[in-house]
């Protein structure tokens, strides 16, 4: 049993620890926000805009409208854990994105450059990294067969490439469908089995779906290389990828969640 003064200095000990966790609190919203500011102003200043496109808001209004809307949406926690520039590159896409909006002459092709470099990073972090040391240290370091994939994850545990999103949704692809496998497919399956938060996220019909439709959508890879990349296929990558600022079942919401760990 503890004595009074034991369980009141426990009190007083819990009590501190929530103020100093408020305070870290605070100082990680003034941060993040502070660094979407600062984004968010310098890409409004690169835009030459015509008068009344910004819908009757001034830069600085239009500024605390894209940085309360990122916050809100993903929390100090996610955007403080994403890959570094993460917040600068879903700033500008956001900045760019409602700017456009009022010129449909513009080039779509920079709104969904920056998705797919956010993307990209993404994966890197969450997924290929932690893949290239599990195949190493499963000895899967032979390409065996001739096939795309198979040498296309040759390069990333190998010669560290990155893994594509086209790559990654067809080896989600074929997991999903139970098909056999060659042996750098396998070995990505084998250690998804060992990450099965990860597993979770990546087979998730929910994030199945969206990454699905983003990739028949093709301003990826195809439509991006061909510079044809127009506003609804852009209003689309944005209901996918960002949920609108809304859907926490987005595909960058999860991805971020389970680099968080939260």
């Amino acid at each position: 049993m503890y004595t009074r003064e034991e369980i009141d200095k426990i009190v007083h000990e819990n009590e501190e620890l929530k103020r100093k966790l408020s305070v870290a609190q605070s100082w990680m919203k003034r941060e993040v926000r502070n660094q979407i500011k600062n984004v968010a102003m310098a890409r409004i200043k690169e835009i030459d805009s015509p008068e009344g496109s910004w819908n009757d808001l001034s830069p600085e209004e239009l500024e605390k409208q894209i940085s309360d809307q990122i916050v809100d949406y993903f929390g100090d926690i996610l955007l403080l854990n994403a890959p570094t520039w993460t917040i600068d590159a879903i700033t500008a896409s956001e900045i760019h994105f409602y700017h456009m909006k009022k010129n449909d002459k513009l080039d779509w092709l920079a709104v969904v450059s920056w998705y797919h470099k956010v993307f990209d990073a993404l994966i890197e972090t969450l997924i290929t990294k932690n893949y290239r040391k599990f195949a190493k240290k499963q000895k899967w370091v032979l390409l065996r067969v001739n096939d795309p994939i198979e040498k296309s994850l040759n390069l990333v545990v190998n010669k560290k490439y990155i893994l594509g999103t086209g790559r990654l949704y067809a080896i989600i692809w074929k997991i999903r469908r139970g098909e056999e496998l060659y042996e750098f497919w396998q070995c990505f399956k084998d250690f998804l089995d060992k990450y099965p938060e990860l597993k979770d996220i990546l087979l998730d019909n929910y994030f199945y779906f969206n990454f699905t439709k983003l990739n028949r959508l093709e301003v990826l890879w195809k439509k991006r290389h061909k510079w044809v990349i127009t506003y609804k296929d852009t209003e689309i990558a944005r209901e996918m990828l960002l949920g609108n600022l809304e859907d926490e079942k987005s595909i960058f919401y999860m991805m971020m969640k389970a680099i968080s760990g939260v």
